[in-house]
């Protein structure tokens, strides 16, 4: 079969969390304009209890989901104190999570002016420059950051990540089965060392993986459906039909289980169960050019078979 009909697009870029993490702001040394001091430093004081209380604010209305007034509130809280890392941190996280990634460099690089080994500053530029595309600078914040934090599998699991979208699969894997090492139960870690396994052609020690990875989350659809890619890779067809059934049961609209699943039956003879699969696949995703591929094949082939069994019925008379 057509390798277009049994490729799939594996998640493997990092979402940002909705859980905002506060950092201590910065002691800094004031000057006070005037002789006795007294005055500029309880003003100075009164302006950064408001602006922590800004991000407490800010802190609130982005895990009620309002990035946007979120964001506008930390901008508050700089203004009344530029020196708030917390507030430029947590306003940075929140330019990702709105894909607004050059903000979010800006503001990751003011709170590492700040502090140039907080680690989850540098973790987080490392993201956005990785969705920008510069992945030299997003593995120099990488490397920094493990330089910093070298026992961190969330920190490696990204570097491996960026070092995959550079065609650095070894390396990679390199740093993939040392998350693992040191944390056997990281699930993104399976996730994505079977990922670059299954680029590589290595179809049983992906499976390997997507199988250590069910144990940890039997749930995850992701998992589920390249287990089944695996498996089919391998020659194994009964048993990936069963699991993509299982997608199925778990995930009734996903359109690739169901292509895939469409593909395996055809192969096993399986014509009118294909079609239904690829008509089920099209009523969900009418422009899915594989479906309509798929279903175009097994129209003709259906046909085809028609006319021959006419032809056997004629010549019998």
């Amino acid at each position: 079969m057509k390798a277009k009909h049994l490729l799939s697009v594996i998640a493997s870029l990092f979402v940002v969390t909705n859980i905002l993490i506060a950092m201590d702001t910065p002691s800094i040394t004031l000057k006070a304009t005037d002789q006795k001091g007294s005055k500029s430093n309880v003003t100075q004081e009164s302006g950064r209890s408001a602006s922590d209380a800004l991000v407490a604010k800010a802190n609130q209305i982005y895990s009620s989901g309002d990035v946007k007034a979120a964001i506008g509130i930390y901008s508050d809280a700089i203004g009344l104190n530029f020196h708030n890392a917390t507030a430029f941190f947590n306003r940075g996280t929140a330019y990702v999570k709105l894909n607004e990634y050059g903000l979010a460099i800006a503001d990751f690089t003011q709170v590492l002016q700040f502090n140039p080994d907080f680690v989850q500053a540098l973790h987080g530029r490392a993201l956005a420059y990785r969705r920008v595309e510069n992945f030299q600078a997003a593995m120099k914040d990488h490397t920094r950051a493990l330089s910093l934090k070298p026992k961190a599998p969330t920190l490696l699991h990204n570097r491996a990540l960026t070092l995959e979208m550079l065609g650095r699969m070894k390396e990679a894997l390199v740093d993939l089965t040392w998350a693992i090492e040191i944390n056997a139960q990281f699930l993104p870690a399976y996730k994505a060392r079977a990922k670059v396994y299954m680029g590589m052609g290595l179809y049983a020690r992906a499976l390997k993986d997507y199988t250590s990875a069910m144990k940890l989350n039997g749930a995850d659809v992701d998992v589920l459906y390249n287990s089944g890619l695996a498996l089919y890779r391998l020659g194994q067809i009964e048993q990936a039909e069963e699991l993509f059934t299982h997608v199925l049961k778990v995930s009734p609209d996903h359109v690739q289980a169901l292509i895939t699943r469409a593909d395996i039956r055809a192969v096993l003879g399986k014509k009118k169960q294909a079609m239904a699969d690829v008509n089920r696949a099209l009523k969900i995703d009418p422009g899915s050019g594989q479906a309509l591929q798929l279903h175009r094949f097994l129209f003709i082939d259906a046909k085809e078979r028609g006319k021959v069994a006419n032809t056997k019925q004629g010549a019998s008379y």
